[in-house]
């Protein structure tokens, strides 16, 4: 793990029971993180693919999200988050950053903190919030 560092951060997460996951440019490692998207990520990394984003909802189990320069892939995750991160990718942007809400009480939105990359210029729309039939998209 040490030689990840020099080499450059590319993403790094927790799992809600406290295991994680760290992707260097120099390669990868992760403790505790489901089986399948320690897979797939490892299958991004050996394609080329620049990991932007490993996020793991607070619900825990096999539900993952990992976002990378070229596409993305998710298990189990909020289906109005992953309409909306398709609808933000057909739109152009690539998200930096995606955080799920902590569960309990009411949870009428799905909060994303979003670092878009648009082409070679990079736009940060902050913090949003959106209920599940309400886009922030034009």
């Amino acid at each position: 793990m040490g030689e990840l560092g020099p080499a450059g951060i590319q993403a790094f997460a927790f799992t809600p029971s406290g295991d994680w996951v760290i992707v260097g440019n120099g390669g990868h490692f992760a403790r505790g993180i489901p089986d399948e998207c320690f897979t797939q990520l490892g299958l991004y990394i050996k394609g080329g693919h620049k990991i932007r984003v490993i996020a793991f909802p607070p619900e825990g189990g096999n539900r993952w999200l990992i976002v990378t320069d070229k596409t993305y892939f998710a298990r189990n995750i909020p289906d109005q988050c992953y309409d909306q991160l398709g609808a933000m990718w057909k739109a152009g942007a690539r998200p930096t950053c995606v955080a799920f809400p902590y569960p309990g009480g009411a949870r009428p939105h799905v909060w994303l903190g979003i670092g878009a990359v648009r082409g070679e210029k990079t736009k940060t729309d902050g913090a949003i919030s959106f209920p599940p039939s309400v886009s922030p998209l034009p």
